[in-house]
């Protein structure tokens, strides 16, 4: 009997079945502790990551809307918001999100008015973490956001055009702004004769010629696309005035003759507007479509409108194509794009797919007050035998541009940059 004790007994203590049941129900509290926590850390990380996109979106809103209102902090608040709640995020029921124009909880941007924080929280709830803490979690995301306003005022688009910007003969210009060239050509940009250009940058894809461009071009940049790429005039119309082109559309040239002062009204010319010797002619605020026409100004006509908008079509109902535009001997214009509306900031564009037979010639001796973006992406621009242009408000993006002869060009200011938001952008920092 007592060797069957100790026989059994051996047995029984190096018997090793059913021992993982044991270890498993002394482990078990922690295992299920630990997924616990990692429902909560898993839960928590994706929180935190929808708070920071919001926040990174909000502040990029508020540092536009920044740019555009010169830092007023309610405008700032109310972008902010706006954006943070078309992404699902309203400060509702202990959400908070607030900016900041200039960061004030910034490391490294502290200060800085061109920039907007923005600082969202929300209160979190937990699964195990909670038996271990006082409290629920509450989750915080800041982002800061610089906004940036483009200094270009000449553009020239056109990939592959030698001299895609020219200044050449007597040309003097000077432009508090500066010059972009897309051309891959060695020559992209020239310069020739007594003509200078001075500018607060040049950049150019391509090479340059010439010794007086200032400060020397910097060249073999990347392109850039298009500012106004996604800019369509014709489907802006028909959201906003009805169908494209408008009717009617008138078909009988219009010639004013040197004394006479004639006023025009917004709507479809279909054949030239001739502005003779002396004539004058007042735009009335509106859209002005001239499809298959021209407008020409002659020696010493002057034409005037504040809050207009004209328009080059492709082609026109009579056949032809996009005439442009011609202004020589001493002309006077005075144009002013609307602030506010769809066409914001726009004065004078040509449909991106027009022909680029007939040049855009402000030519002669003119004087020049366009106040508003110039936008003729496949056309050839000429400033040339005087033309004084007053660019202290207006923005030129051409396919090609030449200055020549006695062109003189003035200072650049951004307020039709700021009245179009597709040519102002911001972007994140912290």
């Amino acid at each position: 009997m007592k060797q069957f004790f100790s026989a059994f007994l051996k047995r029984l203590c190096g018997d090793r079945r059913g021992g993982i049941l044991v270890y498993t129900a002394i482990a078990a509290p922690a295992l299920i502790g630990f997924a616990g926590m990692s429902i909560d850390i898993g839960y928590w990380y994706a929180k935190t990551r929808q708070l920071q996109s919001i926040a990174d979106s909000a502040a990029i809103a508020g540092a536009l809307e920044g740019e555009k209102t010169d830092g007023d902090d309610a405008a700032i608040q109310a972008a902010v918001e706006h954006d943070a709640t078309n992404h699902g995020f309203a400060a509702t029921n202990g959400r908070t999100i607030v900016s900041h124009n200039p960061p004030e909880e910034s490391m490294f941007y502290a200060g800085f008015s061109d920039m907007v924080e923005v600082v969202v929280s929300e209160p979190g709830s937990s699964f195990i973490a909670g038996a271990l803490f006082d409290a629920d979690p509450t989750f915080t995301a800041r982002a800061v956001a610089k906004s940036d306003t483009n200094d270009t005022c000449v553009w020239s688009l056109s990939p592959d055009a030698s001299s895609a910007v020219s200044v050449q003969g007597g040309a003097q210009v000077s432009l508090g702004c500066g010059v972009l060239v897309n051309s891959n050509d060695p020559s992209a940009i020239s310069q020739g004769g007594s003509s200078c250009l001075n500018t607060t940058e040049i950049k150019v894809v391509g090479g340059s010629s010439g010794s007086c461009l200032n400060p020397p071009p910097d060249t073999g940049t990347s392109p850039v696309i298009d500012p106004l790429g996604a800019f369509d005039f014709e489907a802006l119309y028909e959201q906003f005035y009805g169908p494209f082109p408008p009717t009617p559309c008138t078909n009988n040239t219009i010639n004013v003759n040197g004394g006479q002062s004639l006023p025009l009204n917004p709507g479809c010319y279909g054949a030239d507007i001739r502005i003779n010797t002396s004539g004058t002619v007042t735009m009335n605020p509106g859209v002005y479509v001239f499809d298959g026409a021209a407008l020409n100004l002659q020696a010493q006509a002057t034409v005037t409108g504040s809050d207009v908008v004209i328009y080059f079509t492709k082609t026109g109902t009579n056949g032809n194509g996009d005439e442009g535009m011609s202004i020589s001997a001493g002309a006077v214009i005075n144009l002013d794009a609307p602030d506010t509306g769809p066409y914001a900031g726009v004065l004078i564009v040509a449909d991106r797919d027009s022909p680029t037979t007939t040049d855009f010639d402000l030519t002669g001796g003119a004087t020049q007050n366009l106040e508003g973006i110039v936008y003729l992406p496949n056309r050839h621009v000429k400033f040339a035998g005087g033309s004084a242009l007053n660019t202290s408000s207006t923005l030129l993006i051409a396919d090609t541009v030449a200055f020549t002869g006695g062109t003189d060009i003035g200072d650049f200011e951004n307020t039709p940059v700021l009245s179009n938001p597709l040519l102002f952008t911001s972007y994140l920092v912290e």
